[in-house]
């Protein structure tokens, strides 16, 4: 096999490093090194290098997995000069971006609890709405021009759009009639922006209520909806067996291939699937839509039977 190693080392390590190392493998930089070596070289270089490992010493160890990718074998020394795959980092910032307390400060199952009850109860005010209660009562398959938790998304904004904290918002939920009393919806809903919400914008507790909120159902077409408008944009979806699996009966899971649909000739804006293979489908209808294919010119191409991809053409 052939493999790589990275020396990290500083001081006097550095120099028998370099003596071990070059006694096995071609130096191709000031710290790199490349050879191809047996099991069991490999593992002659890696006890050698523990012996003389100090405070001082980080050797990686990586080998070729294929042409294009290459795995880490092992770390002798400092593995903090590498990260988690043998990767040296770079560039070093004392920013807090991760905000890893966003996640780790909660304590308690009931304080989720709590969130996710508040996103469940605003998830449906969106369907207090005339028409979706006129749905209900008369029966009707028409499609509404804005679905209810998008709706219901617009209204908690709405309802916390002065609110710079996560206390303020929670302190305006307590006291919502009061709020209510004093704004009209009716004219605050006219006046905004339909189409857009700005959940980035919002305190970091309401933004995860406001996606639970507005993915209660699926995830939103935002990108799709803000080049093309909300009641422009359509979506199909279709699941099914791949017939490799069907006829093996494999304990497997169907796939699912979803199209994003934008424009009265329902031009193709975005292709989604999950299962086996998919990855390599997808490949070609990402050409296909660079060239502005419609839904109908796929339910309008010949089908190969049996194949997966097949079921990307078939949304009626």
């Amino acid at each position: 096999m052939i493999v790589t190693f990275v020396s990290q080392c500083e001081k006097k390590s550095l120099k028998r490093t370099r003596r071990i190392l070059d006694s096995f493998a071609n130096r191709i930089g000031d710290n790199v090194w490349q050879t191809a070596i047996t099991e069991d070289g490999l593992q002659t270089v890696k006890q050698l290098l523990r012996k003389s490992a100090t405070k001082s010493t980080a050797v990686s160890c990586h080998r070729n997995k294929t042409r294009q990718l290459t795995e880490l074998v092992w770390i002798v020394g400092n593995k903090r000069r590498f990260n988690e795959v043998g990767v040296v980092p770079v560039n070093r910032t004392k920013r807090n971006i991760l905000h890893s307390e966003w996640e780790n400060d909660w304590t308690y199952a009931s304080s989720i609890q709590i969130i996710a009850t508040i996103a469940a109860l605003l998830h449906d005010i969106g369907k207090s709405t005339v028409g979706f209660q006129k749905k209900l009562l008369v029966g009707s398959k028409q499609g509404d021009s804005y679905r209810h938790e998008w709706i219901s998304l617009k209204l908690f904004e709405l309802m916390i759009g002065d609110c710079s904290t996560d206390e303020a918002w929670l302190d305006h939920l307590m006291n919502l009639n009061e709020w209510l009393e004093n704004n009209n919806i009716d004219n605050l809903l006219s006046n905004a922006n339909k189409d857009v919400v700005n959940i980035k914008a919002m305190p970091p507790l309401a933004q995860w209520v406001a996606w639970l909120i507005v993915t209660h159902h699926r995830p939103p077409l935002s990108a799709a909806i803000k080049a093309h408008g909300q009641v422009n944009v359509k979506t199909y979806t279709n699941k099914f067996m791949p017939m490799f699996r069907a006829v093996a009966h494999d304990d497997i899971t169907s796939s699912t291939v979803k199209i994003v649909c934008a424009g009265r000739d329902e031009t193709v804006v975005g292709i989604h699937a999950v299962g086996s293979d998919v990855d390599e489908i997808l490949q070609g209808f990402a050409l296909a839509m660079k060239v502005g294919i419609t839904k109908a010119d796929l339910e309008e191409t010949f089908t190969i039977h049996p194949t997966s991809a097949e079921e990307f053409l078939s949304f009626n």
